[in-house]
């Protein structure tokens, strides 16, 4: 975290990261330096604009305005706390349930409007009556609410990203987010991804980013042809 270089001093010894723990640290460097109003890398801004974007646009929903600084140093800060009082990086479940932690206690946010949760969908967040493991996607999935929330963010969060790098040749926010955010490793599922892509969809045809909730058989969601915007060959993409 470029924002605390005397905290981080402890942290550079520290060696046999795993894969996705080393992602986790790479990308929220990046993000609390752009929150931090530090100039971010232009070949590398895509995570940060895209979830502070997502978190920015989540709070609005609730009439709560964002300050992307605090919630970024806040989750840093108590990550690093577990780093050094451990003496080694704890495992990617714990850095994650400091960073929800953070963003619903401090940062205001909902489950829904966390900005992690289109790539941490199926992290373990809770549990059932009966003790039963339940994931972030279920538990958006259980309140229509909060799943809307994180379609709405997730779309303007694509946009705001797809904006701010330059699209090739006349790129939609669309093919633009099929073929960068969509294929990433994300957990979230391939239909959830669909939807969202459908909604982009919906957002270049109409030009109104509030007209985001209808349903696959609306022609709105299809081509002139009455097919839905995707097809099955160009699944593979996702």
């Amino acid at each position: 975290f470029s924002a605390f270089p005397p905290r981080c001093t402890s942290l550079r010894e520290i060696s046999g990261l795993t894969g996705n723990q080393r992602f986790w640290f790479e990308q929220a460097s990046i993000i609390n330096r752009q929150a931090n109003g530090i100039p971010p890398d232009p070949t590398n801004n895509q995570s940060a604009t895209f979830i502070l974007s997502y978190t920015d646009y989540g709070l609005a929903i609730d009439g709560r305005s964002a300050d992307l600084q605090n919630i970024s140093n806040a989750i840093a800060n108590l990550v690093i706390d577990d780093v050094i009082e451990h003496s080694g990086v704890p495992s990617l479940d714990t850095i994650l349930e400091d960073d929800i932690s953070i963003a619903l206690s401090q940062g205001g946010q909902t489950i829904g409007g966390w900005g992690g949760s289109f790539y941490y969908w199926d992290l373990v967040y809770t549990a059932d009556e009966s003790g039963n493991p339940v994931t972030v996607g279920e538990v958006i999935l259980a309140d229509g609410a909060e799943y809307e929330k994180f379609l709405t963010s997730a779309v303007v969060a694509t946009i705001a990203t797809a904006s701010q790098n330059e699209l090739d040749g006349g790129q939609t926010w669309s093919e633009w987010f099929e073929e960068r955010m969509a294929g990433v490793n994300a957990d979230a599922p391939l239909w959830v991804k669909i939807e969202i892509l459908g909604r982009l969809r919906i957002a270049e045809e109409t030009g109104d980013l509030t007209a985001l909730t209808t349903s696959w058989t609306d022609p709105l969601y299809q081509d002139a042809d009455g097919h839905p915007w995707f097809y099955a060959e160009r699944m593979d993409q996702f």
